[in-house]
């Protein structure tokens, strides 16, 4: 099984030269950040159904779940492109 950091790969370092081509260094933390959440996310996902496809877990709970109306009219605030909001229903 890959480790999560193998997915960073080539993408990162081509991303952050062309980066650096175009834009002053400033900000690409933020780059970071935001990939490095990505990429540790596919890398859970990954495992997740790497288990399931050999069988160590028998389902995927998180495919489980009763998917919510978003449009439900008991539902006053929509969040979108909001990634604070948006990133997990728990509190960060």
């Amino acid at each position: 099984m890959k480790k999560r950091s193998d997915y960073c790969g080539s993408f990162f370092e081509v991303y952050r030269a062309q980066w650096m081509k175009e834009n002053k260094p400033f900000g690409f933390e933020v780059q970071e950040a935001r990939l490095g959440a990505i990429l540790m996310r596919v890398g859970s996902c990954h495992e997740r159904l790497l288990n399931y496809f050999e069988g160590k877990i028998n389902k995927i709970e998180e495919l489980e779940e009763t998917r919510l109306n978003f449009f439900a009219p008991d539902v006053k605030t929509y969040y979108v492109n909001e990634w604070q909001k948006i990133i997990s229903p728990g509190v960060i």
